[in-house]
């Protein structure tokens, strides 16, 4: 009798942990490759693949996402990376959203690459809860090899708020570079070049950068560069960075803190050097948590072709340091180039580190061979972002290219 009332009291008080059931969690958001959110994929999507952050989905599929708090607007987002092996195959293809049978939007697109679908839900669509959530292609096509009926690469569902949606984001990400392209014009107006360069060369001749450190690793890049790398990492969200030229591992565990800063723990870093980074470097517990290190050549086929698998289907930002051999940044060029994702960035460092120190040299410089790239046919979907040089002292000049 007493171990019954002791129980009774025991349940009065703890009456939410102890005896009552606990509400399921709400789920609005999945990504597909999470475990805890499987049951979440209803049907169309075919066996995860080991360490790819994305799914095959058929021609049609379904997610069960929670209808969240309708006090305000809600929109469905899904992003995917919609593959060459379809976009080959059938040319144009339509996804069309429904939300409970309710069409909520339709994109169509002719260009294989990372696509984000972002539309509003009306309020008659959430009022059955869990939401099921269709997408349709109008046409598909079999896989090589296995002939399967493929779709897209799906990489996550949600309902949002609009502030918290890529749409938002991509708005202000425009205004911002707005804010930065005027910066630089403005500057150009009541700088001369002559005395702009001569700025830079003082810069750039400052010993400093032969001591940097970000939490005590060596880091060659100036603070004013990782500044608007931190930016546009916030502005792009890439799934995926490859960053090349290493050194001693200081770059890899700033972009891995900001990543962890912005909350994208899904995303990753493969970091790609000939050398060993600094055992400082290789114990740090962000760079245990997102980084990758490849030791080799960057530009080695066998290196190249791994990332090449790892960045399919993801929304990819590529940085990369060949030093001043002009034969080595244009081979990373032509390898790298094509990871690249729409509105994604290449990096290429230290374009002008000789001509800035004031050195005189006969040979072609990286800025040089930048320009190079440019006009070549796997250059001509991208454009240099000057606003990224609003600040003028950066080490990459006209190296901030973005793919439109």
């Amino acid at each position: 009798m007493r171990r019954y009332i002791v129980t009774s009291i025991l349940c009065a008080a703890l009456a939410a942990t102890g005896c009552r059931k606990a509400k399921p969690a709400t789920v609005s958001e999945v990504d597909v490759a999470a475990p805890a959110t499987q049951a979440r994929l209803l049907r169309g999507f075919y066996p995860a693949i080991p360490d790819v952050r994305w799914r095959w989905t058929s021609r049609v599929f379904a997610f069960s996402l929670d209808a969240p708090p309708l006090e305000r607007e809600v929109y469905l987002e899904f992003e995917y990376g919609l593959p060459e092996e379809l976009v080959n195959e059938v040319g144009g293809v339509t996804l069309i959203g429904t939300v409970n049978g309710i069409e909520v939007g339709r994109e169509t697109y002719y260009r294989a690459g990372h696509y984000v679908f972002t539309h509003y839900v009306p309020v008659r669509a959430l009022t059955k809860s869990p939401a099921e959530v269709v997408f349709e292609l109008d046409r598909s096509a079999a896989l090589p090899g296995d002939g399967r009926i493929i779709g897209v690469n799906a990489l996550a569902a949600g309902f949002k708020r609009f502030e918290n949606t890529t749409t938002y984001r991509v708005n202000k990400t425009l205004l911002a570079r707005q804010g930065y392209n005027a910066t630089v014009e403005h500057l150009q107006l009541q700088l001369p070049p002559g005395k702009a360069l001569e700025l830079k060369q003082l810069f750039a001749r400052l010993p400093v950068f032969d001591k940097l450190r970000f939490q005590n690793i060596p880091i060659g890049q100036n603070p004013f560069d990782l500044w608007a790398i931190q930016q546009i990492l916030w502005e792009v969200q890439p799934n995926l960075i490859v960053a090349t030229g290493t050194g001693e591992g200081g770059l890899p565990l700033y972009l891995a803190q900001t990543l962890d800063g912005l909350g994208l723990e899904q995303s990753r870093i493969v970091a790609v050097d000939p050398g060993t980074p600094a055992r400082e470097a290789a114990q740090h517990f962000l760079r245990r948590k997102y980084v990758e290190f490849l030791k080799g050549e960057p530009a080695d086929p066998a290196v190249v072709a791994n990332i090449q698998k790892q960045a399919k289907g993801k929304n990819t930002v590529v940085l990369l340091n060949a030093g001043q051999n002009a034969e080595k940044v244009l081979e990373q060029l032509r390898a790298y180039a094509p990871l690249v994702s729409s509105g994604g960035y290449l990096i290429v460092e230290y374009t002008e580190t000789d001509a800035l120190a004031g050195k005189a040299s006969a040979d072609k410089s990286p800025y040089d061979v930048v320009q190079q790239f440019l006009n070549e046919d796997a250059g001509r979907g991208f454009e240099a972002d000057h606003g990224r040089e609003m600040a003028l002292f950066t080490r990459n000049t006209g190296g901030w290219l973005r793919k439109r």
